[in-house]
């Protein structure tokens, strides 16, 4: 009961600062832990970010009087668990860990490899240039060349996509770099941004803007450099032992330093990090005057230049955190840390007054022992009892002792007893604050225990979220207690149960048994997708994985990944079967395309790939039906003309390639594919086509050599054609152009017009003779030549012409005549015409529409029949000439 977390904290300051025993080490060198004692610091060490593992390599620059981890990189968690070993990556520049725990290994050739947690590489890629220096920070990396050149890895979940943040020469630097420091991109607006120091000089980088220098002579030979976790301050230590803490906005051209601190060492610290963003923490190597051993000393520096020491009888390693530091040795894990002002309300030494979070802890404290006082306690403390319960609460969330958070969270709910429901602010409480941190804390002990080695405070906790710890801890394999984290805070559990069948389809077990364990699991989450688990057997080397991925996409409820897959391991059949099984056509489509195989220019209807293809097709008739509507729209004559002399029917075949032909610009092989295709046609309901296409084919080589004839170049009349050429000379391309241009002739002269527009064309170009022979060579009527004809002289304003065929008999009557000059708006020529019209009720209707009421009334005249009169009087809009009408049947009745 008496238990108290600060019984070790030192004032440092205006603050208080405490550490705190987190883990006795558990290295596996030795069962005496003692052995290790000291060996520290022969390594070289990374540590992962919010309780991350550390990975640890030996320091090759040190003479090695153990062969402890020799030729390895090693790594562990936070309780000393070794996670993963392997061999050591040849020639490292540096190391680090991303926010992930995916640990970045920087080589000095500029090679980047990237592993998982259990030593694995998962993904490579390289900068083109030597590497000098280079620093990893959780989201990214930046890389100095040896070209001086920087290169950034701004997001390291995409890390092939890196980039030249600055070329050597825009910086102007003459000589290396003694340290750089970097700004991570969510404290600046434009990316990362790069601290060099280079001779007395700051330089800051960031994209797209102009290297910024800060005169920094007076500050002496920069030695170090690192940027507190919040990315307000600078911490830079000079060859001359001085540590001075600047802040980032004010570095414009000069410095002025937040605070100062001569450490009066030769010696450099062999770290210098920040505890939370309160305090710098220099770690030096000491000589102990007594027996002459070396041991490790932290100054602890504050932001007004207060400091302390904590000294160690071994070798220690500082990993920064958010908000605080963790310190590894031979024997510990320790967590420094400024102590949070709610747990030092509680249990601070206070010279004024009590805070009510203590008056309510010692209230609960009297109350367990039975001591008659309680009641006065907790009267005093009633006017801020919903005060004092908060701040019992928020300070079981900052101390690692499981006691002590009982205690304060007993505290709390005693005190809660006694809160108002209507009240003062600070006399009432919400619960929901209490609950969500029970909740909280049940899984921070759980995540801080040994076997998982993540001492994760309340603070890292919120900033690392939620499902970024659910994500290590299945990526860790501790799916069970991811899974009831996941449940206690309403997450999905599918991520969780998907990454753990992944890692079951690994082991050696019977395909049966392990599609019977992930089954039985998936069962706790309703529609989760066994896909993910199924390609994660397909990347394994099991003997039998076709079975077990064709078993376990059996229960995938989405068909498109179910044939996503079957496609990726050439499964073709059971993905088209799949595909069509869903009655979804667009997944039937794409999975056609996938399966359609690619022909050359040259290719062989007997090619076994396209065989075998359209044998699939055929078994599924949906499919089938699909497949050959998108080849005709898709004019795949190739596949069509396979498929259907495949399936014995040649008559398809050859309809398909004469469709095809007709698009052929070619008119040798446009009459060659009609000659060679149409005797497949010569039965069945197909059988008066080849005498069409013979005659078709005669009327492309006349208007072929019609089109000679009529296009003059100007510079020379091309020469007649042979039977099998089709003019294609510049000079006769231009000429069709402008024959085109002006409508006369068609893109490609005569040359797939119809009969009748041919004609029209020759007429409208004053080709009458050729047009004559035409008509005689294609048998045409007479009346459908006439009309042609006739239609082709008005569009074309040959009256003359006109007048000429209405001096002769005509085939068509002369209402032709009469519409045709009307429809151009010409009833000065109709007028002409009219009186012709030997039908008196057609002359009659034309002669009113033209105007001429007095012909009119003598042409109606002639008309006895009544039935024709009221035919004619219905359709009559003009009031005289419905009077005219009238006034016949009125005589008829007479």
């Amino acid at each position: 009961m008496n238990v108290n977390p600060l019984s070790q904290s030192r004032d440092i300051g205006r603050g208080t600062f405490n550490k705190t025993s987190v883990y006795e080490m558990t290295w596996p060198f030795s069962d005496d832990r003692s052995e290790f004692k000291g060996q520290l610091q022969q390594f070289l060490i990374a540590g992962c970010p919010y309780g991350g593992p550390i990975a640890m390599m030996r320091d090759r620059l040190k003479i090695t009087r153990e062969d402890i981890g020799c030729d390895s990189l090693l790594m562990f968690s936070s309780s000393g668990k070794l996670l993963a070993r392997f061999p050591e990556p040849q020639n490292v520049c540096t190391f680090g860990w991303s926010v992930d725990e995916k640990l970045v290994v920087i080589r000095h050739n500029g090679h980047i490899g990237i592993y998982n947690i259990f030593g694995r590489l998962t993904d490579e890629f390289e900068v083109h240039e030597e590497v000098l220096d280079a620093i990893i920070y959780p989201t990214g990396a930046v890389i100095l060349g040896a070209s001086r050149a920087l290169y950034a890895l701004e997001d390291l979940e995409k890390p092939k996509c890196i980039s030249q943040l600055m070329e050597a020469d825009e910086a102007q630097l003459t000589v290396d770099p003694t340290c750089m420091a970097v700004i991570e991109p969510k404290f600046t607006r434009h990316g990362v941004e790069v601290l060099l120091a280079v001779e007395g000089e700051i330089i800051s980088i960031s994209r797209g803007m102009m290297p910024q220098r800060i005169d920094c002579r007076a500050l002496g030979p920069i030695q170090a450099m690192e940027v507190s976790p919040n990315g307000a301050y600078v911490a830079v230590y000079s060859r001359n032992g001085v540590l001075r803490v600047l802040p980032v906005e004010e570095l414009q051209g000069r410095v002025d330093a937040t605070c100062e601190l001569s450490t009066e060492s030769r010696r450099m610290p062999k770290q210098m990090t920040w505890c939370s963003s309160n305090a710098v923490i220099l770690n030096f190597v000491t000589t102990d005057p007594d027996d002459d051993e070396e041991e490790d000393m932290l100054i602890c520096v504050t932001l007004d230049a207060d400091h302390d020491e904590f000294r160690f009888d071994e070798a220690v390693w500082v990993m920064p955190e958010y908000d605080g530091v963790r310190i590894f040795s031979g024997s510990a894990c320790e967590f420094l840390h400024p102590v949070a002002s709610c747990v030092e309300d509680i249990f601070g030494f206070q010279n004024t007054s009590i805070p009510p979070g203590r008056v309510l802890k010692d209230a609960y404290v009297k109350y367990k022992t039975r001591q008659h006082d309680t009641e006065e306690y907790i009267r005093n403390v009633q006017p801020k009892l919903g005060q004092a319960v908060a701040t019992c609460v928020n300070a079981a969330g900052h101390v690692f002792d499981t006691e002590v958070q009982k205690l304060l969270l007993h505290a709390a709910s005693f005190g809660k007893m006694f809160c108002e429901e209507d009240g003062d602010e600070a006399a009432t409480y919400d619960a929901e604050p209490f609950v969500r941190m029970c909740r909280t804390l049940r899984i921070l002990n759980a995540v801080r225990d040994a076997d998982i080695g993540m001492p994760l405070t309340h603070c890292q906790y919120d900033l690392l979220t939620p499902a970024r710890l659910v994500g290590r801890l299945m990526h860790r394999h501790h799916h069970l207690l991811a899974i009831r984290i996941s449940k206690s805070l309403d997450m999905s559990i599918e991520p969780v149960l998907v990454h753990w069948g992944c890692v079951k389809v690994r082991q050696t077990e019977s395909t049966e048994e392990i599609v019977r364990q992930i089954r039985e699991k998936f069962r706790q989450c309703p529609g989760i997708s066994y896909a993910e688990v199924a390609k994660a057997v397909n990347r394994t080397n099991r003997g039998n994985k076709d079975e077990l991925v064709i078993k376990l996409l059996e229960h995938e409820p989405s068909p498109a990944k179910q044939v996503a897959l079957l496609l990726e391991m050439d499964q073709s059949d059971e993905a088209l079967r799949k595909a069509t099984q869903s009655g979804d056509m667009h997944l039937v489509h794409r999975c056609l395309l996938e399966l359609k195989p690619t022909l050359g220019e040259e290719w062989d209807p007997e090619d076994h790939r396209l065989q075998e293809f359209l044998r699939m097709v055929r078994a599924h008739p949906v499919a089938l039906d699909l497949f050959l509507s998108y080849c005709r729209k898709a004019d795949d004559v190739d596949i069509l003309q396979a498929y259907y002399h495949g399936s014995g029917q040649p008559h398809e075949a050859a309809l398909v390639a004469l469709r095809h032909a007709f698009k052929n610009s070619d008119l040798r092989d446009r009459l060659h594919d009609f000659s060679r295709h149409t005797p497949f046609l010569e039965q069945g309901s197909w059988r008066n086509l080849p005498r069409h296409m013979e005659d078709y084919g005669k009327l492309l080589q006349k208007q072929r050599e019609i089109t000679y004839r009529l296009v003059d170049t100007g510079a020379h009349r091309p020469s007649q054609p042979k039977s099998d050429e089709y003019p294609t000379s510049a000079a006769f391309g231009a000429a069709i152009a402008e024959f085109h241009a002006r409508g006369q002739l068609g893109p490609n002269g005569l040359l797939d017009l119809s009969l009748a527009d041919t004609l029209t064309s020759l007429i409208a170009h004053g080709a009458y003779q050729e047009a004559n022979q035409l008509v005689k060579t294609s048998k045409l009527p007479d009346k459908r030549y006439w009309w042609i004809k006739l239609r082709a002289l008005a569009h074309a304003g040959q009256w003359e012409m006109i007048e000429q065929m209405g001096s002769k008999k005509s085939p068509i009557g002369f209402e032709p005549f009469v519409e045709v000059c009307m429809q151009h708006n010409n009833n000065t020529e109709a007028r002409k015409y009219v009186t012709k019209i030997s039908n008196a009720l057609n002359k009659f209707e034309f002669l009113i529409q033209l105007g001429m009421f007095d012909e009119a009334h003598a042409a109606v005249s002639q008309i006895r029949d009544k039935e024709e009169l009221h035919s004619v009087h219905s359709r009559l809009t003009d009031p005289n000439a419905r009077e005219v009408v009238e006034n016949i049947l009125e005589s008829l009745q007479r």
